[in-house]
């Protein structure tokens, strides 16, 4: 009998264990941000003040031909109430943001691109206040912005792609260009990066292969590493 109750004991912990490992989270808001266009979001980002800021792109919900398309950005509080959205970037054009961060002075600043045509992206970065007004808006070279972060030293590093290699860039607070690099063979990009003692590290698919890259303050490879797996691989 002792045996039972405890083998019934056993299986009411197993249930009850399993009931809370794969019960669904409780949701704690969901909004939808509609300003009647066409509109999506490819980043969001913690503000130091309990809010967040989201950025994407923004086009014209009755036009047939969606190449027409602005830079939007949604700054939202901690309940996620909006505070106020905006629209940026080249006029008449395809435009997108794909990353977005605070600095360290609480602006904003974001990286992506604007088509010129339906296949030749170039390069964007935009800084705005907190209050959402445009500081500068800067272009690069071709290709497209995927990561942005904010050195210790109060410049920026941007990573993305450009004519299918990986691409760096370092630019001032004021978006002027301190220098930029492709690396990596044909097939290359970058998604992501994070600063080291020595330089930055950028990752993110070479071929259809991982590739880590480590590269000095000035863009100068330290090392570069691919990962095969046999597959599709990229790191993100």
């Amino acid at each position: 009998m002792k045996t039972n109750t405890t083998r019934l004991i056993l299986i009411m912990m197993l249930i009850f264990l399993s009931v809370n490992v794969f019960a669904q989270p409780e949701v704690d808001l969901i909004y939808i941000y509609d300003n009647g266009r066409r509109e999506s979001f490819s980043d969001i980002y913690a503000v130091s003040d309990g809010g967040y800021i989201m950025c994407g792109g923004s086009g014209d919900l009755n036009s047939a031909n969606d190449r027409t398309r602005d830079i939007l950005l949604v700054r939202i509080d901690a309940d996620g109430d909006e505070l106020w959205s905006g629209t940026y970037g080249v006029e008449n054009h395809y435009d997108n943001a794909n990353c977005v961060i605070e600095t360290d002075s609480t602006d904003f600043l974001t990286g992506g691109c604007y088509y010129e045509n339906n296949y030749d992206a170039i390069i964007t970065a935009l800084m705005v206040n907190l209050e959402g007004e445009q500081i500068w808006f800067e272009t690069y070279r071709e290709g497209s912005c995927s990561a942005a972060i904010e050195l210790k030293d109060g410049r920026f590093m941007l990573a993305g792609g450009s004519n299918s290699q990986g691409y760096l860039a370092c630019i001032e607070y004021d978006g002027d260009l301190v220098w930029e690099e492709i690396y990596g063979e044909r097939q290359s990009r970058f998604y992501t990066m994070r600063e080291t003692d020595e330089g930055v590290v950028a990752a993110g698919y070479n071929v259809a292969d991982v590739w880590v890259v480590k590269v000095d303050f000035d863009g100068e490879v330290i090392w570069s590493r691919i990962y095969d797996r046999d597959n599709y691989n990229s790191c993100r």
